[in-house]
């Protein structure tokens, strides 16, 4: 998105064990685990190279109470603590982004998100079924690039992405999804979809023998749109409420433009359901003003359970306000599903033998599940 509108931008490689050691090392052990690696980063690249003068390190942040919100000061007092050669950290959110880059460009950013979220789910639930392996993260990898050409050039990207997605699914492969016991993955924003912020647990699930269902980065916009119309409402804000049904209006048009060249059986593995829908899945266990971020994380384990999961997983940063608070409901939701597996992961100084051995009853729990499940 940022290249379509005339920005030099690079993406830095992905996060490893150094950046988890530089984070560590320069953090103080009482932040979210997220703002470690992250700071990590940052330090790993001014040790790599020698910043430009118009150079920026573009932190992109939210506008929800969330400790996300702190990084960028935090990052900017480290750089000035340590020494640290000086680089500007931008932490943006949407409307700051949006005066860069116009309508069109946040448009741009969002169906790109988006098509990257379907890619991202599908190839998940496709992996552990691979003939080999290399060829296939190859494949992703290419649908990526394609998407992201797409978005930098102002391309329609709806052609890129279902190319993309017919190419993942005719990989040479032993099954497909549902033929493993599935375990659906969600939690924080970053935790629940990094490796580095997870210890590899897809790849750790896999090996166990399970397919991984992961809930999606970007279902959250839908859903806090959708909740902070009804809110603001309530308020009686109500050109504020219009501009965010606007907002909603355009993003929605343009995801059904998206998928509605996908095939209905491909849709179904890795599309969300409607924020309403969300927002009813999570009622039962949330108060009205619960915060977005912790209604999609309840809303996703009961849509998984409902939809076929033999257990969920809520992955979360150690001191995650909304790992923390999802953890209160799991019980709740483990009763009303029939006892279902659903184990919350807290990572950041505690993947020792414990949590291993929480893990492994967990899938132990989760094939046990998976073999009295009805034979339909």
């Amino acid at each position: 998105m940022l290249r379509s509108s005339g920005f030099q931008a690079d993406v830095l490689p992905p996060p490893d064990e150094e950046t988890i050691r530089l984070g560590e090392q320069y953090a103080s052990g009482r932040e979210c685990h997220p703002y470690a690696i992250l700071a990590g980063e940052l330090v790993r690249l001014l040790r790599s190279s020698s910043p430009g003068a118009e150079d920026v390190f573009l932190l992109p942040t939210c506008t929800s109470p969330c400790l996300l919100r702190q990084y960028g000061d935090a990052l900017r007092i480290l750089l000035l603590r340590e020494g640290l050669p000086k680089m500007e950290v931008w932490d943006a959110a949407s409307p700051q982004i949006g005066l860069l880059v116009g309508t069109a460009g946040l448009l741009r950013l969002y169906t790109g998100l988006l098509a990257t979220d379907i890619l991202y789910t599908l190839a998940a639930r496709l992996a552990p079924y691979q003939h080999r392996r290399n060829l296939f993260e190859g494949l992703r990898a290419a649908a990526l690039d394609s998407l992201a050409s797409a978005v930098a050039s102002k391309r329609d990207i709806g052609q890129p992405l279902a190319s993309a997605v017919e190419s993942l699914w005719a990989s040479p492969r032993t099954g497909g999804p549902g033929m493993r016991p599935v375990v659906g993955v969600t939690g924080d924003l970053y935790t629940r979809i990094n490796p580095a912020g997870n210890a590899g647990l897809f790849r750790r699930l896999e090996q166990m023998g399970c397919e991984v269902w992961p809930s999606p980065f970007f279902a959250n916009s839908a859903l806090g749109a959708f909740l902070e119309t009804r809110r603001k409402v309530e308020q009686g804000r109500l050109v504020d409420a219009a501009s965010e049904q606007l907002a909603a209006f355009l993003t929605t048009t343009a995801g059904e433009r998206l998928t509605a060249r996908l095939r209905p059986e491909l849709r179904a593995l890795a599309v969300e359901p409607s924020p309403e829908e969300l927002s009813r899945l999570a009622r039962p266990y949330v108060g009205p003003r619960t915060h977005f971020l912790i209604v999609l994380t309840v809303a996703k384990i009961a849509d998984f359970l409902r939809r076929g999961a033999a257990g969920v997983i809520s992955a979360a940063g150690i001191n995650c306000v909304v790992g923390t608070l999802t953890a209160s409901v799991i019980p709740a939701l483990r009763a009303d599903f029939d006892g279902a597996p659903v184990l919350g992961l807290m990572y950041g100084g505690s993947e020792g033998p414990g949590q291993r051995i929480r893990l492994e009853t967990f899938v132990h729990q989760v094939q046990e599940r998976w073999r009295r499940r009805p034979a339909a």
